[in-house]
């Protein structure tokens, strides 16, 4: 049997992270308050605007664990990713969905 999560209503918050490549947090503003101004509330990780060193918004342990932070936390019901790319296939299979 397919499970669907619940729709989100207002007042639900939605994780925003860089599960792989670097955005500066500037580029994201835009959706960040539309989301506001539907009614969301937005908790943007620490990935988004991370170090611009490298194609990676951080370490792969540092990506990982905000990842794994965010499907964890209850109050947040839905998670976009602001960008993704093939750093993020390098932390999937480290990740635990057991809780998602």
């Amino acid at each position: 049997m397919t499970k669907f999560p619940a729709y989100l209503k207002k007042g639900d918050c939605i994780g925003m992270m860089c599960p792989a490549g670097y955005m500066p947090e500037k580029n994201i503003q835009a959706c960040v308050d539309l989301l506001k101004a539907e009614g969301y509330k937005v908790k943007v990780g620490r990935t988004v605007g991370g170090s611009s060193k490298n194609y990676f918004s951080a370490d792969d342990e540092a990506r990982r664990k905000e990842l794994q932070k965010m499907l964890d936390d209850s109050s947040i019901k839905a998670i976009l990713f602001a960008r993704g790319g093939y750093g993020t296939s390098r932390i999937i299979d480290e990740i635990d969905f057991s809780r998602f």
